[in-house]
């Protein structure tokens, strides 16, 4: 019986059960094979591999918020974090308005937004990227990379043949007319300052899910989307309703696991 030779590379090695150059040849493959997707497996980025979670959040307006728009906020907001390789990630924390703007609907009327009590350009609340987050986590609907940092969201409705409304973002510096109520020209300028793109940012809104759980809530689809809803409250007025249900995605999955596109 031959003893292999520490001093020598294993892959060099001729197994014992393999006695022909043929079989050499395959185990070499099968042995390159191996070590390239333990290289790539390895070189991978970090994702979630536990469910999202939200906790309680406290403003903290020191000098990051506009006074006015610290006066629209509800102080107790909400903290969304995830587990990465075992360890804990808080990703973003989001605060709502205390009361948001509605439109009043003509009798009868009928629209296929599930959000069309909000009045275009909106103030809704406001989303604070968190710097401990990797940048796979501070992306908007388009995938468009966003710095750690406030932002404000207001409600735009999308063209005809867009996927969804959205909560479209601008940087809290830019914004600091909370009451106003914004065109959709002026939005949109906005918003690019958050993007650093000609495409304003976006946070896609989905339809609200109907459930006995109370909210604010979580939920994740098959794809890893996770998804939050609240009951946002809105300024009362004759015929409005008392809140409206928002449903906005807040993680969408990395591109290319399972995604064609």
């Amino acid at each position: 019986m031959s003893v292999l030779n520490p001093a020598v590379d294993l892959v060099s090695q001729r197994p014992a059960l393999i006695s022909t150059t043929g079989g050499e040849s395959k185990y070499r493959r099968l042995f390159v094979a191996l070590f390239l997707a333990l290289v790539c497996f390895a070189a991978l980025p970090a994702w979630a591999n536990e469910p999202y979670t939200i906790a309680p959040a406290q403003l903290n307006p020191k000098g990051a918020l506009p006074h006015a728009l610290v006066n629209r906020l509800d102080p107790q907001g909400w903290r969304l974090s995830t587990e990465v390789n075992g360890l804990p990630v808080s990703i973003c924390e989001v605060f709502w308005v205390k009361a948001a703007s509605v439109q009043e609907r003509q009798p009868g009327s009928k629209t296929p937004s599930h959000y069309g009590d909000l009045e275009p350009g909106t103030l809704v609340g406001v989303i604070h990227f968190l710097p401990e987050a990797s940048e796979d986590y501070r992306e908007d609907f388009r995938d468009q990379k966003l710095e750690p940092g406030y932002y404000s969201m207001r409600y735009a409705p999308q063209p005809k043949g867009e996927p969804s409304d959205a909560l479209m973002l601008s940087p809290v510096r830019a914004d600091r007319e909370a009451e106003r109520v914004l065109a959709t020209d002026e939005l949109e300028r906005r918003s690019r300052l958050a993007s650093g793109t000609n495409n304003p940012a976006l946070l896609s809104l989905v339809s609200p899910e109907s459930s006995k759980e109370q909210a604010p809530r979580l939920r994740m689809d098959e794809e890893g989307t996770c998804i939050f809803q609240i009951s946002l409250p809105v300024k009362s007025g004759p015929g409005s309703a008392k809140g409206v249900a928002l449903a906005v995605i807040l993680v969408t999955p990395r591109k290319g696991e399972g995604d064609a596109s």
